[in-house]
């Protein structure tokens, strides 16, 4: 039996709460129909192809999804008080975002606030994919965000931090007065 009021399930997201986002492995079997089109279409040799920063292009395409298991035990742990949490897979930030805020919220994502793998500058050079095509499709190294009070920012960046993540503060949450996902930066 759950006890529901340790369920964290988004319904205490406020206007003026953060979004730390935790860093990705890589695509993380997200958008594969896209990755087999622009390998295609780029003649990409992706078994000999080597990314910007050395690693092997099929290495870092095919690396296993990443578990936020123990990064969200850490922040229970340390008494974090978090207000939801989303798993950056399919729909990328858009969707995965827009189904925890409550009715009336958005999030604002600045896109600037963590820099891009390697692994997908190297996908997206081979066509021409628009920029929020790119961030509703992969995860484009963020793959997995929570979101808190801004009182608590620090202490959870410190958890995680200690816990062995890489984590940016990579946005915030507003009145909706428009769309739910909004991309900045």
């Amino acid at each position: 039996m759950i006890y529901r009021p340790k369920v964290i399930d988004g319904a205490t997201i406020a206007e003026g709460d953060v979004m730390l986002g935790i860093a990705s492995s890589g695509p993380h079997s997200n958008g594969f129909s896209l990755i087999r089109k622009l390998i295609e279409v780029g003649g990409a040799d992706i078994a000999n192809d080597v990314l910007a920063d050395g690693s092997k292009a099929i290495d870092t395409v095919l690396a296993p999804t990443r578990l936020y298991v123990p990064a969200v035990k850490a922040l229970m742990a340390a008494g974090v008080q978090v207000h939801g949490f989303s798993h950056i897979t399919g729909g990328g930030m858009f969707d995965n975002i827009e189904r925890i805020l409550p009715e009336g919220l958005a999030a604002a994502v600045d896109i600037s606030s963590w820099p891009i793998p390697p692994v997908f500058d190297y996908l997206l050079s081979f066509a021409d994919v628009a920029r929020d095509e790119c961030y509703r499709t992969f995860n484009m190294g963020i793959g997995f965000v929570a979101i808190l009070p801004e009182m608590q920012a620090g202490k959870a960046i410190a958890v995680l931090t200690e816990a062995g993540e890489t984590v940016y503060r990579i946005g915030s949450i507003h009145h909706k007065d428009g769309e739910s996902v909004t991309l900045t930066g």
